[in-house]
């Protein structure tokens, strides 16, 4: 009797499970659908990449040279402005008069003064500019030599010594650059020192001492306190180890004015006259940071205050000290907003404009690059010419804004379905 109701008891559990299951399958059937899109969703990645633009670009903190000149009084005593703050002036222009109660005497001495700096750098490098002189020369006719050399060597079929040749011309055109550049920048130099002679020279002439503009530009009274030391600085020999540290002092310098009536010493810095023209950016950085630029090349250059200009790439110097670089370049025009002799800038060497995606959304399928695009439910291929790739994020260029792919691409899944 007790197993027949056991008996009983087990065909019902099992009518209910059959039931059950019955029930199931019809819920699964209907809803199926809906799980398979849920599971796909929760797993495969859908969604359309943007219009935009990427830029290669490093930023960092940069020495300008060249884009102002100091202001210095050429005599002691007392100081009479004769332009106002940001008034723009022309070379030799009268700016300021420093009154004396011994004129004259104040003139011979700011005479010397200018006169002994042009002979002290005149001495510190005759021996210098000699021997540029000289290397320039005889690099000139080993050029000349190599040339004519290359020349006998393709007339006489000889290939390699004609190679040889004008691989000597190119070694050799190179050092005449360099030389030339350190030529000219003595010359320069001395040109400078020359012209305040000139200045200081014509003032004598004259019953006052008058304060005589260097240079055309906007003429400001208010100047840093590394001004002096830094513009006798000879950049262009420093590491980036060196640089940088001018670069700290420079941020860590006050800024200084002057004013109507203030007394003054001879060769004090009392302004500054801010040109733009030509000036000379030195950018030291890490070389592992370090873009791809080659001298020569035009890059852009952005500032803190959001303005932005062109600049030529005169000088890559790698290994100074070992794990770092020099970047230095040219600006034709620097017209910045409250300039220094240290900047924040973002050097930007390249960029592109198209569809930014996600570089995992790239795949390659038989050779070619491309994304999976999404048509109804199914992942297609389609290739695609990738412009740029930055971190995370690619610009590409064979897709629209609307088309809907795959954010993290696998190969396998071409041609299944993925929503």
């Amino acid at each position: 009797m007790k197993r027949r109701r056991s008996k009983t008891k087990y065909r019902a559990y099992a009518r209910k499970l059959a039931v059950g299951a019955i029930m199931l399958s019809v819920v699964m059937l209907f809803l199926w659908p809906y799980i398979r899109s849920a599971a796909l969703v929760m797993f495969i990645s859908v969604g359309r990449g943007r219009a935009g633009t990427l830029e290669e670009r490093v930023t960092g903190d940069a020495i300008l040279a060249n884009w102002s000149s100091l202001v210095l009084a050429p005599a002691g005593g007392t100081l009479r402005i004769l332009v106002g703050d940001s008034e723009s002036v022309r070379v030799g222009q009268q700016v300021a008069e420093i009154g004396s109660r011994d004129t004259a005497k104040a003139l011979e001495e700011s005479l010397a003064f200018v006169r002994g700096n042009l002979e002290s750098y005149e001495n510190e490098t005759a021996e210098e500019f000699a021997r540029l002189a000289r290397e320039a020369d005889s690099t000139y006719k080993a050029s000349v030599e190599a040339l004519f050399a290359a020349k006998w060597a393709y007339a006489a079929g000889d290939r390699e010594a004609a190679l040889s040749a004008e691989s000597e011309v190119q070694r050799n055109g190179e050092t005449l650059r360099n030389l030339k550049a350190r030529i000219s920048e003595i010359e320069d130099r001395r040109a400078e020192l020359a012209g305040s002679v000139q200045l200081v020279e014509n003032a004598v002439a004259t019953s006052g001492v008058r304060v005589l503009a260097p240079a055309a530009g906007t003429m400001s009274w208010e100047y840093s306190s590394y001004d002096l030391k830094i513009s006798n600085t000879a950049l262009a020999d420093k590491d980036a180890s060196q640089l940088m540290a001018i670069i700290r002092e420079d941020k860590d310098s006050r800024m200084l004015s002057v004013s109507d009536g203030q007394s003054v010493k001879m060769g004090d810095p009392i302004g500054r006259i801010v040109s733009g023209q030509d000036a000379v950016f030195y950018f030291p950085l890490k070389t592992e940071e370090r873009p791809d630029v080659k001298v020569g090349q035009r890059v852009e250059v952005k500032f803190k205050d959001g303005t932005s200009t062109t600049a030529t790439i005169t000088g890559v110097r790698d290994a100074c000290p070992p794990g770092y670089s020099v970047v230095t370049g040219e600006i034709a025009y620097l017209n910045i907003s409250n300039p220094s002799n240290s900047v924040e800038i973002s050097m930007v060497t390249s960029r592109a404009t198209g569809i930014i995606i996600p570089t995992k959304a790239i795949v390659n399928k038989d050779g070619q690059t491309g994304v999976l695009t999404v048509q109804k439910t199914y992942a297609r291929f389609k290739p695609v010419e990738v412009l740029m790739t930055k971190g995370k994020e690619s610009v590409v260029r064979g897709i629209a804004e609307t088309d809907e792919i795959v954010l993290s691409g696998m190969g396998f899944l071409e041609g299944r379905r993925v929503r």
